[in-house]
């Protein structure tokens, strides 16, 4: 039987990229296979579902029996993703007896919508991968349990010298939630915030994003990673969702706290923001905002963009390298198309970052995440042609109101979404 052609061979493992259990049988069936995208790809981001209901539960445990069994697997990955489910979460609890250290090269990490039964053994297990120095936590809760229950498994902390190590190597922190956290993502904070015996500040992080749908614990993030210190001078990414409160829409800069953290991170190239006018998305639907709160953020945002020290003096740039901006706004559907959604105050920001502050600046990004009720599924097919309309004329409206940095060269996108 004459042998498949690389070129089909290649296409076959591409459709496959995404189904790890298919690319580790290509290997298993054919050494040939080491040099055609299957190694790539199981090189790449490796998604595993774990769910306690349904078919998937074991997918998790499949995954680690697979790669801890064949250790000429274990060189392969460097990038895994372990998620519950989202619709039904809390769905999946994280085994506490997990352990990564033996996956040498595993330098990416992602777990979102998962239980946490012991925190400070979860964090121990982060800690002991060796070579990590890209991670992502959203959507994670802690196991209440009752008091007086037996544990098998000791809540044992990470050791010293673990978690030193993590701080000094971690470049990438993406760290979020949209509810309650239950004290998990604080006993995070203290691995990730305490310096060394020797007093220096060893996090050293280039990308940090942190969306918490809950303010106080978005200010408590911001305020440890973005200091006037050395942690937010090596900053080059920064994503964050700004809150504002339901019952009050702030009048000045100063109102929002995590402007302040953000004026610190001068080396920043990239910028993004996600607006949420209230403290849980759960309430959108049950809460009308402020008549133009949205707008009201955007010429705030523009003022802050281009900062003046005092009453005489020139604006200056808060971000001289900054090379691309996004900007989500978010809210309920049916309110945002009935707010007064101005352009004006995109003429605003159009100004603020303009050539003569942003030099470097070559990309913005606009978007509109408006929320679906429950009763509508959350995608844009639904949307009645009157509303798309609505939506396009004046997101057409938006891109002409920041034309001008388009004729500066930046490139301008914006657009709505249903979420």
């Amino acid at each position: 039987m004459s042998p498949v052609p690389p070129e089909l061979l290649a296409m076959i493992v591409d459709y496959l990229h995404d189904d790890w259990r298919s690319l580790v049988a290509c290997v298993r069936t054919d050494s040939d296979l080491l040099s055609c995208p299957a190694i790539h790809h199981l090189s790449q981001t490796v998604d595993v579902n774990h769910y306690t209901s349904g078919t998937l539960s074991s997918d998790l445990l499949e995954f680690l029996h697979t790669f801890q069994s064949e250790s000429h697997l274990q060189p392969l990955l460097c990038s895994l993703h372990i998620h519950g489910s989202p619709d039904d979460f809390p769905s999946g609890t994280f085994p506490a007896f997990v352990d990564f250290a033996h996956f040498q090269n595993l330098r990416s990490l992602a777990l979102s919508y998962l239980l946490i039964d012991l925190p400070q053994r979860f964090c121990r297990v982060i800690c002991n991968i060796s070579v990590l120095e890209d991670l992502s936590l959203y959507g994670l809760a802690r196991v209440l349990s009752p008091p007086g229950r037996y544990r098998s498994i000791p809540d044992t902390p990470p050791a010293r010298g673990g978690a030193a190590a993590l701080r000094a190597r971690l470049r990438v922190l993406r760290i979020g939630a949209s509810a309650a956290c239950h004290g998990l993502y604080s006993t995070i904070a203290e691995l990730l915030g305490r310096d060394s015996p020797h007093g220096e500040d060893q996090l050293t992080l280039r990308v940090f994003e942190v969306h918490f749908h809950d303010a106080p614990r978005s200010e408590e993030w911001m305020k440890m990673i973005c200091t006037p210190a050395r942690r937010a001078r090596n900053l080059t990414r920064l994503g964050a969702t700004i809150v504002s409160p339901v019952d009050e829409q702030p009048d000045t800069i100063d109102s929002y706290s995590p402007f302040r953290h953000m004026s610190y991170c001068r080396a920043l190239e990239s910028l993004s923001i996600r607006y949420c006018p209230v403290n849980d998305h759960h309430i959108f639907e049950d809460h009308v905002q402020h008549d133009g709160s949205h707008m009201h953020f955007v010429r705030l945002l523009a003022q802050f963009l281009s900062s003046v020290d005092g009453p005489c003096s020139e604006p200056s740039p808060r971000f001289p390298a900054l090379k691309e901006f996004t900007l989500l706004l978010r809210g309920p559907a049916m309110e945002l198309l009935h707010e007064h959604l101005e352009t004006e105050p995109f003429s605003v920001l159009a100004t603020s970052l303009g050539r003569s502050l942003y030099p470097q600046l070559r990309q913005i990004t606009i978007v509109i995440e408006a929320t679906l009720s429950g009763s509508r599924n959350s995608t844009r097919s639904d949307v009645t042609p009157g509303e798309a309309e609505m939506w396009d004329d004046y997101m057409s409206a938006v891109e002409v109101a920041l034309s001008p940095l388009t004729d500066e060269g930046v490139t301008i996108r914006a657009e709505y979404q249903y979420v």
